[in-house]
């Protein structure tokens, strides 16, 4: 027999699941976007992707970095706040997921 408040935790679940699953959806966007950059800077500089140095992706740095708030940044600082708050969402609604199992188990 599934504890009481069974249907309320699994239902929960569900949005831990949706915000955990975007942060994973961004963080693949961006590695995929660094991934193609490489992949097409190896075909234009007809070279191996294993041959790729920081020399030769010099002018799109930006690409690799994690945190960019820098002026002229492109809007890639709204995809860091994004994170950030679905991250504290995602912890947020985990400790709520807990505190009902511990009031429903004991």
């Amino acid at each position: 027999m599934p504890f009481q408040g069974h249907e309320a935790f699994k239902l929960k679940q569900y949005q831990i699941y949706v915000v955990l699953m975007t942060l994973w959806g961004l963080d693949f966007r961006r590695e995929f976007k660094r991934i193609d950059f490489i992949a097409r800077k190896s075909h234009e500089l007809k070279k191996d992707i294993m041959q790729i140095d920081s020399n030769d992706i010099k002018d799109s740095l930006h690409l690799f970095e994690v945190y960019t708030f820098l002026p002229g940044a492109k809007g890639y600082h709204i995809a860091v706040i994004i994170n950030w708050i679905f991250c504290m969402l995602g912890i947020g609604l985990l400790i709520s997921q807990i505190n009902l199992l511990l009031k429903t188990v004991l």
